[in-house]
């Protein structure tokens, strides 16, 4: 049990150290403050460039709030009021629950990863797969049951879906030719 315990204290705080974004590099972060911000690249609480900053999302201990720093100046702000987050790395997350999700693709629908921790032997830590409909809708686990659910009235998409994909896994698979997504590829080819 000891040994259980030393390892959740350790990632926890490899955690609380990764999860901080600092303004290092010449890239801009910060805040989305509604879904419109995030698909009009509008920013709040900004940092990057002359300005200096960091995020810290407080994601191990599920605290709801995310603190921002700018130019010295920090402010506290509810995970549940805020749309997500842009890191100084460019990469863009959402809150859902007091969930960070990363923004992976928003072609045809948004999909979304995060990490999550399961219970075995030992605590693991695993990526886990999520989409959305659209920015508003809040992220689902990417299931072939959960696709056939929010596309119904795709019946193309869902049939494409049942055929080319044997199980739930294989749902992220990624053509390194097309340069996408396999699952957002037969999404929009059955818009045609």
């Amino acid at each position: 049990m000891k040994k259980v315990l030393i390892k959740v204290m350790v990632l926890s705080i490899l955690v609380a150290v990764t999860a901080t974004v600092s303004a290092q590099s010449s890239n801009v972060a910060g805040i989305y403050k509604t879904e419109n911000d995030y698909v009009n690249h509008k920013l709040s609480y900004s940092y990057g460039g002359s300005t200096t900053g960091s995020i810290r999302v407080n994601d191990f201990f599920s605290s709801p709030t995310i603190v921002v720093k700018v130019d010295g100046k920090k402010y506290s702000l509810l995970k549940s009021e805020i749309f997500g987050y842009q890191a100084s790395n460019g990469k863009s997350y959402r809150f859902n629950n007091g969930i960070a999700y990363e923004i992976v693709d928003t072609a045809g629908f948004y999909f979304y990863t995060t990490f999550a921790y399961e219970q075995a032997k030992s605590s693991t830590r695993v990526l886990k797969y999520f989409f959305s409909a659209n920015a508003t809708d809040a992220p689902r686990q990417l299931t072939k049951e959960q696709l056939d659910n929010v596309f119904a009235a795709n019946t193309k998409f869902r049939y494409s879906v049942a055929a080319q994909f044997t199980n739930d896994n294989a749902l992220v698979g990624y053509d390194s030719f097309l340069h996408c997504y396999k699952l957002k590829y037969l999404f929009t080819e059955s818009l045609k």
